[in-house]
């Protein structure tokens, strides 16, 4: 709902100061979204999807200069110029991420963004993750509670859709 792809059927969702209901097409260029499945366009390379992301959502500057910032901080650098269907799946999962950065998003919306990562490249994503929430807001789901307080300022813990508790992650450990 709040990426703008299902219509909310109570309430209101303000994003980035804009109602949703009234501005989705506004927004859009605002927010960045990996999904927990890598979409990808098989025939596209990895700078070729970043230079479209950085098109498509109005990014400021070169768009180069970004991709590669974003490729450096996964260690994807290497990949740059392979196409998306030749990728292992760690490797479209860290091009789904930059393409929700690229273009500077004010909002990022992370779905379960190490699944399938290897320790390695997960310890990349938190770090890139504790750089760039200082930049923008990052709205994260995981499964890992070790991500979660590696990566979060303020957690909610779901069950069954609805949120049970939320708080720091010191206040969520006294309770």
């Amino acid at each position: 709902m709040i990426c703008g792809t299902t219509p909310a059927t109570k309430g209101e969702i303000t994003v980035l100061g804009k109602r949703l209901s009234t501005s989705i097409c506004a927004n859009r260029p605002a927010v960045g979204y990996c999904p927990q499945t890598n979409c990808v366009f098989n025939n596209l390379t990895v700078e070729d999807h970043l230079r479209l992301f950085f098109i498509l959502k109005g990014g400021e500057g070169i768009w180069k200069d970004e991709a590669d910032i974003l490729c450096m901080q996964l260690d994807m650098a290497f990949i740059m110029k392979k196409r998306a269907q030749k990728l292992s799946g760690g490797e479209k999962r860290k091009l789904c991420l930059a393409m929700a950065f690229i273009g500077g998003s004010k909002l990022v919306m992370l779905d379960e963004p190490t699944a399938g990562l290897d320790p390695q490249s997960r310890t990349f994503v938190k770090k890139m993750v504790e750089q760039k929430k200082k930049e923008r807001a990052i709205v994260l789901t995981t499964h890992y509670l070790d991500e979660a307080e590696a990566m979060g300022d303020w957690i909610y813990i779901m069950y069954m859709g609805r949120s049970i508790c939320s708080g720091t992650t010191q206040f969520l450990k006294a309770k």
